[in-house]
């Protein structure tokens, strides 16, 4: 009589805490209360002593099994289904954090051919420029040789200037 009274303050506690409820699972209880209630007031001659009144704990211990049973499988059931709605959230984050890295690597790519372009531009420049500049030391070096006179000249007018 204690565990039925500890079981029906179970489920009142599951109920205030709003806990899901699962009707077999109040169903099987309730087999259990019932059939010892019956066997009880059998057994105290509250009631006739039938088959079925002498058994009534044997019958509500079985239909608590029965119920039960079911209770447990549509638990599973439960749990079956919210880790099945779990997985597709998962799912359909990493498809969502996909295509923000798509995105992400396209900006990116975009980002690197910009720059390369401008590198390329800058290293043309430079070329021209490094060009430019060395044809105009070649220019130079060709006015000065056609401006002073030979070496050989230069050491007959001057002789020893050149040791």
């Amino acid at each position: 009589m204690l565990s039925i009274i500890g079981i029906v303050y179970c489920l009142y506690a599951g109920k205030k805490e709003n806990r899901p409820s699962n009707p077999y699972f109040y169903a099987a209880f309730a087999s259990l209360f019932v059939g010892t209630i019956v066997f009880v007031l059998a057994n105290s001659n509250i009631l006739p002593l039938t088959f079925i009144n002498y058994n009534s704990l044997k019958f509500g211990n079985t239909l608590e099994v029965i119920l039960l049973s079911l209770s447990m499988a549509e638990q599973f059931s439960m749990v079956q289904k919210e880790k099945e709605k779990a997985q597709k959230e998962a799912f359909e984050k990493l498809q969502e954090i996909n295509l923000m890295t798509d995105q992400i690597n396209v900006r990116l790519e975009i980002e690197v051919a910009q720059r390369t372009r401008q590198l390329n531009k800058q290293n043309l420049d430079l070329e021209q420029k490094n060009k430019d500049i060395t044809d105009s030391i070649q220019y130079a070096a060709t006015l000065q040789q056609s401006v002073m006179p030979e070496l050989n000249s230069i050491k007959s007018v001057l002789p020893g200037c050149l040791s």
